[in-house]
């Protein structure tokens, strides 16, 4: 603004009602910094949710896919193009995408997928888009459900 020759400037305040204030702008841009950085700390000190990949005998999922499965069904974060294609049912461009390492594991991870991941996060690109977008909460109604199976399963073994 200091740059503007005053009638610029003089337009601009009457425009907004008042000057640029810098400081008042890095307070404001501090103070929302400390909230995300909170709000990021709660959520990674939270308990993390995972699906159980470890009870599905024959089905052999390896580690690397269980994480990107788990960011993708939890907290809607995209998962690999091998992965979305997967879910997506595209079985013909799984086998494209598939990084050579876990084409041997390849009918576990697809079997897998396919019987026990939630049924409303698969079976075609839009269901993968609407997930990863949480449309109508289908995500967030699911995890509420699953957290609620996860409790009574707890409570029926204690």
């Amino acid at each position: 603004m200091k740059n503007q020759p005053q009638s610029k400037q003089r337009n601009w305040v009457a425009k907004h009602g008042r000057r640029f204030n810098r400081a008042e702008v890095m307070r404001d841009r501090t103070q929302y910094l400390r909230r995300q950085v909170v709000a990021c700390e709660t959520r990674m000190s939270a308990p993390k949710m995972r699906l159980d990949f470890d009870s599905r005998e024959g089905h052999h999922v390896p580690q690397d896919m269980e994480e990107a499965i788990d960011r993708y069904v939890f907290d809607g974060l995209e998962p690999g193009g091998f992965v979305v294609s997967l879910l997506a049912h595209d079985l013909a461009g799984a086998i494209g995408r598939a990084h050579p390492l876990i084409q041997d594991h390849f009918p576990g991870i697809a079997c897998w997928v396919l019987l026990y991941a939630p049924a409303s996060c698969q079976g075609s690109y839009d269901a993968v888009r609407d997930w990863i977008r949480d449309q109508d909460q289908r995500r967030t109604l699911w995890i509420q459900q699953y957290d609620r199976e996860c409790m009574w399963r707890r409570l029926q073994q204690a």
